[in-house]
């Protein structure tokens, strides 16, 4: 929808430095595509139409879209209790520039890392996975019914997140399409495709699947969403006391372990192959987990999705119903 009283010298040239940043690393753009005029990057991304700004170019570049879309920003609080606030924030702009602010604010301010030491080297270990709580405010940024008028909400709890935003989810689906394997239907597609351009999302629909899979890599349960008509939350819960628990069951349970096998347990919750394994972990081949793979399955705390048929190509592994290796 083109917009009228919006000119391109009245964007924000940060957004587009942001943007061109963005897309040379993820390698969607080439150097050539990017290096035009604003204008002409604009008409590329199809944010042009007839002469005019579209609703999704503000959006994505004004500093102000809340001129001509109210409630284009993200509120975020800490809730002591339900009814108990102990500070919030606002993030307005533009929503290039949301993206990146966001997900570094809840970090620094709203949660606590615990800080631990692996030789010389500090480390800070987070309730929530960050790639996890990145792609859930991506989508929610990328997704969102702007036409409600109501910003992005994000609660933060002493032991949980939840990030809610309002959507028009499709007829046909349920939460189950939406938790498994899925093609790419985006509300706003010329924002989605701008947000893909940038390297921030995927376009293939494996948003939520990697949001499953670092959750499950770092230990935290898989989060859970609630879908209503016109609105989506996805809830994540803390790993800290979790984690606690785990470690105590984890020293009366098993000692044998491995920290590598105790890796793999984690992330075959769900069914994957053995490169999907290696790959979450990090490793090129599954080389690298064989051996780990083929202990667990003789622990009995690992088995085959096809075990009459160990060598089929379709292959996938699971941890047993009753391991609560974390």
């Amino acid at each position: 929808m083109p917009i009228q009283g919006a000119a391109i010298k009245d964007l924000r040239n940060d957004s587009f430095d942001i943007f061109r940043e963005q897309a040379v690393k993820s390698k969607r753009m080439d150097e050539p595509d990017i290096q035009v005029t604003n204008e002409q990057l604009l008409d590329r991304l199809n944010l042009i139409n007839e002469g005019l700004l579209t609703r999704a170019a503000i959006l994505l570049f004004h500093h102000n879209p809340e001129k001509w879309i109210p409630g284009s920003y993200v509120k975020i609080a800490y809730f002591q209790s339900e009814s108990d606030i102990l500070y919030q924030d606002e993030v307005h702009g533009s929503l290039l520039s949301q993206a990146n602010s966001v997900v570094d604010l809840i970090y620094t301010k709203y949660l606590k890392g615990i800080i631990s030491y692996q030789n010389i080297t500090r480390v800070e270990t987070y309730p929530y996975p960050k790639e996890a709580i990145r792609e859930a405010v991506l989508n929610a940024i990328s997704h969102k019914n702007y036409a409600t008028l109501v910003p992005i909400q994000i609660r933060v709890y002493d032991n949980q997140i939840m990030i809610a935003n309002d959507c028009v989810f499709p007829d046909d689906w349920t939460v189950d399409d939406l938790m498994g394997s899925h093609k790419s239907r985006p509300y706003n597609p010329l924002i989605a495709n701008t947000f893909f351009r940038a390297g921030f999302v995927e376009a293939w629909g494996r948003g939520i699947q990697k949001i499953k899979d670092s959750c499950i890599l770092a230990g935290n349960d898989i989060p859970e969403y609630k879908v209503k008509r016109e609105d989506i939350m996805v809830l994540f819960r803390s790993s800290y006391n979790k984690n606690t628990q785990d470690d105590t069951q984890d020293n009366t349970q098993d000692k044998a372990l491995t920290d590598k096998e105790k890796q793999i347990l984690r992330i075959c919750k769900e069914e994957k192959s053995k490169q999907e394994i290696a790959t979450l972990m990090g490793y090129r081949t599954i080389k690298s987990i064989k051996p780990e793979v083929d202990s667990l399955l003789n622990k009995g705390k690992l088995k085959m999705t096809i075990p009459d048929k160990p060598k089929s190509k379709n292959q996938k592994y699971i941890a047993t119903r009753d391991e609560n290796i974390h």
